[in-house]
């Protein structure tokens, strides 16, 4: 585990553009906490993001310091389905967001802080 500049793709700009789905709309800020974990989880793309609903919003991001999880790393991080024990050590740590890379790509992005998330565009 190690903390990376934003993935490839992005690696000269601060901002970042994923996408979040969802089964209830969301009015107002994301919530972090509670529900079926913390955090709030993103994918860069729009197909992939949709296997968790057919609410479907763009969003723009700005992490600062992200902890970027490798292929099988991300085993036992909490990584899924996250506590609120694993969620609070992150924070502790000064992390805003997590990344889980698998053969080099983007798999999943969650934000442990609403502040990083810029806005939001429903599309789908």
């Amino acid at each position: 585990m190690k903390t990376v500049p934003m993935f490839e793709d992005f690696i000269n700009e601060k901002k970042i553009k994923l996408f979040h789905s969802t089964t209830t709309p969301i009015f107002g800020d994301f919530k972090m906490r509670g529900g079926a974990g913390y955090g709030a989880y993103f994918a860069k793309d729009k197909k992939v993001s949709m296997t968790f609903g057919d609410i479907i919003y763009k969003v723009t991001l700005n992490p600062k310091n992200t902890l970027v999880f490798n292929d099988n790393e991300v085993k036992g991080t909490g990584f899924f389905n996250m506590t609120k024990e694993k969620y609070e050590e992150y924070l502790s740590k000064g992390y805003d967001s997590l990344q889980w890379n698998r053969k080099g790509k983007l798999q999943e992005f969650i934000a442990l802080k609403p502040e990083i998330i810029l806005d939001k565009e429903f599309v789908a």
